[in-house]
């Protein structure tokens, strides 16, 4: 019997590809955390991560196995991250990804 947990974890701005997740039932949050701050896109720090579970923010001392819930042939479970880069380097080159669509749209402004 596997006992690990398959996470997608999304991020709230889509900046990232979502990624897949093993972790352990016994984590809490803040291992969890801990786990992205290594693998996840960005390097987030512990601090600057907010994770929501079913529309919930998850608190730092809260055990994976204590707040997932399970359905019949669920394999998988889906958390959102939430994080706000430090390093202003990723949001420059997201900037830079959008930046003729919002031009565009402010000259459709004035447009009568």
């Amino acid at each position: 019997m596997d006992l690990d947990i398959t996470l997608i974890v999304k991020a709230s701005n889509q900046q990232f590809e979502d990624q897949t997740i093993k972790c352990e039932p016994s984590w809490t949050i803040r291992r969890l955390k801990s786990h992205l701050t290594e693998v996840y896109p960005g390097k987030p720090s512990t601090d600057e991560q907010k994770l929501i579970y079913s529309g919930q923010l998850l608190g730092d001392s809260i055990v994976l196995k204590d707040i997932l819930r399970h359905y019949d042939g669920q394999k998988t479970h889906t958390v959102h991250l939430v994080f706000t880069p430090k390093n202003n380097r990723f949001q420059k080159e997201f900037s830079y990804a959008s930046g003729s669509s919002s031009s565009s749209s402010a000259s459709n402004r004035n447009m009568p």
